[in-house]
């Protein structure tokens, strides 16, 4: 039996290459037209993965930059109504973008895959119209699901299933772009552009 295993990777919002390439990967893994199957995705360590869902991205903090984050006491943490200090975001494709055939054939002609774009953060409701006025306006097309200040912003938006393979990859880019310009700030502190992605993947098992 397959288990869940993890991999990382480091980088910056100016080298993200291999991350947008594992958001468009997974997000048309099942597709019929699959415009990310003309990606490099063979040229990096993911290339015999399977992937679980979802990919979660955050911060790459220092120690000097987690010793100055307030600690919570243990009564603070059951009793807060508010997410976590250091934001996280998460790019998951809903199942509706892994569809059997017999479904996919039944969807109109260029239905999206849905994406669902999360951050769990600690600054509390209206986040989403808090980003708003900074400047980090939904991007077009992308909906609110959710703005709640313990479980955090999520937000969906479809990716054209038969779009060619750069504008896939822009949409990935545009997705992961605002993902961490929001996580800076709902951020506390002040952050590098240092960033780490956590892609979880089914393990072949050991023979």
């Amino acid at each position: 039996m397959a288990r869940l295993a993890f991999e990382s990777v480091t980088f910056t919002s100016d080298k993200a290459q291999t991350v947008t390439t594992l958001m468009c990967q997974m997000a048309y893994t099942s597709s019929v037209h699959n415009p990310a199957s003309k990606l490099p995705v063979t040229s990096h360590k993911f290339a015999d993965h399977s992937f679980a869902g979802w990919i979660n991205i955050g911060p790459a903090l220092k120690d000097e930059q987690i010793d100055v984050l307030p600690q919570p006491n243990v009564l603070s943490k059951w009793l807060s109504g508010r997410g976590p200090k250091i934001p996280m975001a998460t790019w998951s494709p809903s199942q509706s973008s892994r569809l059997s055939q017999s479904s996919r054939r039944s969807q109109p002609s260029g239905s999206g895959a849905i994406c669902l774009v999360g951050i769990e953060h600690g600054t509390g409701s209206n986040a989403l119209d808090r980003l708003s006025q900074a400047g980090l306006a939904l991007p077009a097309g992308w909906h609110k699901v959710q703005d709640h200040p313990k479980h955090g912003v999520v937000v969906k938006f479809a990716l054209d299933k038969n779009c060619e393979t750069t504008v896939a990859l822009k949409s990935c880019e545009t997705a992961l772009s605002w993902m961490l310009a929001s996580c800076v700030l709902l951020c506390p502190i002040s952050l590098d552009n240092m960033w780490i992605a956590e892609v979880p993947y089914q393990a072949k098992p050991v023979p």
